[in-house]
């Protein structure tokens, strides 16, 4: 082999940069999180931190 396929192997196996796939799945996360109730959590926590 040559010496660059070993680095653009490991490159390919662990992007420096975000892949659009993981920064898909990174909006989907966000969008589902937006997506709940919020309010309710948000009040449980100030509960918790009051008491």
């Amino acid at each position: 082999g040559q010496p660059y396929d070993d680095q653009w192997y490991h490159h390919i196996q662990h992007p420096a940069l975000p892949t659009t796939e993981s920064t898909l799945s990174l909006f989907e996360t966000i969008k589902e999180l937006n997506e709940r109730p919020s309010n309710d959590h948000d009040d449980d926590d100030d509960d918790d931190d009051n008491a």
